[in-house]
C-alpha cells in the first residue's frame, strides 16, 4: 500500500512537471512571436517617422536608428522616394576640428541625418518617439514624435522640438 502511494505521488509530479514543461515552451514561443511583431511594428513606426520628416527636405538624406546603419531590408522600404536616402555610414569622417555640414562620403555633398532613438509604448496604439535631424554644428534639432496607429498605419500627430541649434 505504501508502494502505491509513492508511485501514485511520482506520477503525480512527473506530470506536473510535464505540464510545466509544455506550458514553458509554449509560452516561450508565443514570447517570440510577440517579440517579432513588435519589432516589425517599431520599423512601421521608424519608417513613419522618417516619411513625416522627408516631406520638407533636399539633398542627400542619411538614416539613423539608435546610431547605427537601418538594415538592408529597412532601406528597401523607401525605393519610393525621390530623393537619395543612405544609411549613417555612409557620412564622411569629419575633416577638421569644426566641420560646420555633414557630407556624403562618396558624393562630397552636404546632406541632413535624420534620426529616431528609443521608442516608448503609451498603449497597443500610441507611442512617443525621440528622435531629431542633424546636418552640422550648428543644425539640429531633438524632440518626441506622437505617433497613433490609425486605419491600418502609424500616422505622426505632432513632433513636440525640445532642443534646436
Amino acid at each position: 500500500m505504501l508502494q502505491n502511494t509513492r508511485n501514485e505521488r511520482m506520477g503525480l509530479v512527473v506530470g506536473i512537471l510535464l505540464m510545466t514543461i509544455s506550458f514553458t515552451t509554449l509560452l516561450h514561443g508565443q514570447i517570440d512571436a510577440d517579440g517579432a511583431k513588435r519589432a516589425a511594428r517599431e520599423d512601421d513606426i521608424r519608417e513613419a517617422i522618417f516619411r513625416f520628416e522627408l516631406k520638407d527636405r533636399t539633398g542627400i538624406i542619411f538614416l539613423d536608428i539608435d546610431h547605427r546603419d537601418p538594415s538592408d531590408a529597412f532601406m528597401k522600404r523607401f525605393f519610393d522616394v525621390k530623393l537619395p536616402i543612405k544609411k549613417l555610414s555612409a557620412i564622411a569622417k569629419p575633416n577638421g576640428r569644426s566641420q560646420r555640414w555633414i557630407y556624403d562620403r562618396s558624393s562630397g555633398k552636404p546632406g541632413v541625418a535624420l534620426w529616431v532613438g528609443k521608442i516608448t509604448w503609451t498603449s497597443d496604439m500610441r507611442v512617443i518617439v525621440d528622435g531629431g535631424y542633424y546636418c552640422g554644428s550648428l543644425c539640429a534639432g531633438r524632440g518626441d514624435f506622437y505617433l497613433t496607429f490609425k486605419d491600418g498605419r502609424w500616422v505622426v500627430d505632432k513632433f513636440d522640438l525640445k532642443i534646436v541649434s
